[in-house]
């Protein structure tokens, strides 16, 4: 989108094309009828003639009629003109009262799809040049912050600023470099290096794993570690002091799309703390992502302990594999999953000593098969990595119109994980609620809001909700008080989406620690929210099915502290049901977002469904955002004492 789209007005362009349209139109009325009264003129004058010379001279009455007529004419041409000033004037000042308070322009009519796939493709050239294929917090995200800073600075008058936060993650100095040698096929060729050599790609292959340590091992031996007994599965590690152990993990099940994320047991959780046992790389529970966890004694319950034990034996490093799991619902080989689940500090300090890498579905089997053979297996790795503080921010923009004390958030995550540029996940939302900040700047809404509405781009989301986490952490309770709901949007264009809606009117009575307790508060405003944005979709004629909220995106830092919440969301890992599939289309059986968490996570993954319900949902967000900014008293509309 160029400047020039971004910056004029909707109100310049409507008032040009009235200005413009009516004269084109009456001005062809005007000609046709001149043209008429030029074509007719020269028959009449023929009729003259031939009375002339029959009667000698043309009759008076003829004469006067002629006048007449040609009279009339000219006044009504010229009263044309005149309606057509009247009329034009009248539309200017429609247009002015427009600006002015008047009638408003729908959001949903302004927000243009077109322009959130043009910022989800600049989004994508800024992880590949900025952020090795990832906008991931040590990588991309610093690019993507400054994009949309740039773009609010230089489309809208609002106030723009960044939070800066520092978090823990993982920042690699090179990429790590894996190779495979297959000892019988070198000594078949002759040695000296010849046989079977295979070098693993960087991301796609193999991945730092988080909190891995640094170190170059060449040529060592592979050994497949099956559990903690120093005699049984260790011992190999005291005969050869060149190994590195090749230590799988469990994938969780598949998960249905309606409801909360479940938790699974303690042994092969796949990120540090959590309690969600699907693949995403974020967890239910809040603030407990640090590495290495607190308290816990190593055990040999999970891959941790596994990894861990092997590394006190003599390891040399550590190769994560993922061990098979029936119905993932993923219809190719899944990519690294660099999160390693560590209940004992104990076991965490060991692994920062050695260098860990994950390995895709595909490369972890080839090194299994290869290490599990008789001859076994050598590799080459190297890392070259930190696991510490990294700078980061939130960036916020708010508008300068607004009750400051009735605040209405608008927030969606910027980074991505390190897989991939995060088109999806929640590229799809961020350009959207960016798209949104601009839609309601350029239509002229911004001057006429009734709440102050603040636009949040969150930091390292992926790492555990961080950003949202620390903006509201450091809100006052006064402050957290003038926020009267949130409007989330994380991952909205699935390809195999549901089109879901989070659903407040089935938040439980029950409630547990990702709320803080503030369920039966919530759940009346959340209703609201909901009801709005169901209205919408009713309206337009699309299906919608709620979809419970399940801990896993920005909104848990709000309701917790007892800020209501909403939004759309067309799906994560959720396996897609046959009736699911019956009602949007689809495939049953395989998850909403096929690329979720992947480096095939781009713009060209959208496909012709996704961007569809892009559309879709960012039209029912700008409608909400609308309803909930202009509305006189907002409390009582979410109390449910102002008709929806």
């Amino acid at each position: 989108m160029s400047s020039s789209d971004e910056t004029a007005p909707l109100l310049a362009t409507r008032t040009r094309a009235a200005a413009a349209a009516p004269p084109s139109t009456n001005g062809d009325a005007v000609d046709a009828d001149a043209d008429a009264e030029a074509q007719g003129a020269p028959r009449a004058a023929a009729n003259d003639n031939d009375n002339d010379n029959d009667n000698g001279t043309p009759p008076a009455p003829q004469r006067t009629s002629r006048t007449l007529i040609a009279t009339v004419l000219v006044l009504l041409a010229f009263s044309l003109k005149g309606l057509l000033v009247v009329g034009l004037a009248v539309l200017v000042w429609l247009s002015h009262l427009w600006g002015r308070g008047g009638p408003p322009p729908q959001l949903a009519d302004v927000a243009s799809p077109a322009h959130v796939i043009q910022r989800l493709a600049d989004l994508e050239r800024l992880a590949a040049a900025a952020g090795r294929g990832s906008r991931a917090t040590a990588r991309g995200h610093p690019a993507a912050a400054d994009y949309v800073v740039a773009a609010l600075r230089n489309h809208t008058d609002f106030a723009v600023w960044k939070q800066p936060f520092s978090v823990l993650a993982q920042t690699d100095f090179a990429p790590p470099a894996l190779a495979a040698v297959d000892v019988a096929e070198a000594a078949s060729a002759g040695g000296g290096g010849a046989g079977l050599l295979r070098n693993y790609s960087a991301d796609a292959d193999v991945a730092t794993a988080v909190g891995s340590g640094s170190g170059v091992v060449k040529a060592a031996r592979t050994v497949h570690v099956l559990g903690c007994d120093p005699a049984l599965d260790l011992a190999a590690f005291g005969k050869d002091r060149n190994a590195v152990a090749l230590v799988g993990w469990d994938g969780a099940p598949a998960r249905s799309s309606l409801s909360s994320s479940s938790s699974s047991s303690a042994g092969d959780l796949l990120h540090y703390g959590g309690g969600d046992g699907g693949r995403r790389g974020r967890r239910r529970r809040r603030a407990r992502l640090s590495f290495p966890l607190l308290g816990g004694t190593p055990t040999c319950r999970s891959a941790c302990d596994r990894a861990a034990a092997a590394v006190r034996a003599g390891a040399r490093g550590v190769l994560l594999y993922q061990r098979p799991t029936p119905l993932t619902g993923y219809p190719h080989a899944l990519p690294p999953f660099p999160y390693l689940f560590c209940a004992s500090d104990l076991d965490a300090a060991t692994l920062q000593t050695v260098p860990v890498v994950a390995l895709s579905q595909e490369a972890g089997y080839d090194l299994l098969l290869r290490a599990v053979a008789p001859e076994g297996l050598r590799v080459d790795l190297a890392v070259n990595t930190t696991y510490g503080p990294v700078e980061t921010c939130n960036v916020l923009a708010e508008t300068k119109t607004g009750d400051p004390d009735r605040v209405l958030l608008m927030g969606s995550h910027l980074d991505s994980v390190e897989a991939g540029p995060g088109v999806n996940d929640d590229g799809s939302g961020a350009m959207a609620t960016l798209e949104l900040a601009l839609a309601i700047s350029r239509s002229g809404l911004a001057n006429q809001t009734v709440q102050k509405v603040r636009f949040a781009w969150w930091g390292a989301e992926e790492s555990g909700l961080e950003g949202s986490q620390f903006y509201a952490a450091n809100l006052s309770a006064a402050d957290l008080g003038r926020v009267k709901l949130t409007l989330d949007t994380d991952m909205i264009a699935s390809p195999n989406y549901v089109r879901g809606v989070w659903d407040g009117r089935g938040l439980p009575d029950d409630d547990d620690d990702d709320d803080g307790g503030h369920n039966a508060a919530l759940r009346g405003p959340a209703t609201v929210i909901q009801e709005v944005i169901e209205g919408w979709f009713r309206k337009a004629g699309l299906p919608t099915v709620p979809f419970a909220f399940n801990g896993r995106s920005d909104f848990v830092s709000f309701m917790e502290r007892g800020i209501p919440a909403g939004g759309v969301i067309t799906g994560e890992d959720e396996t897609k049901t046959h009736e699911q599939a019956e009602l949007f289309g689809g495939v049953a059986g395989v998850v909403l977002d096929p690329c979720y968490h992947q480096s095939c996570d781009t713009v060209a993954s959208l496909r012709g469904p996704g961007a569809r319900v892009l559309g879709e949902n960012l039209a029912a967000l700008a409608h909400a955002m609308q309803r909930f900014a202009l509305e006189s008293d907002v409390e009582a509309l979410l109390a449910g004492r102002v008709p929806i």
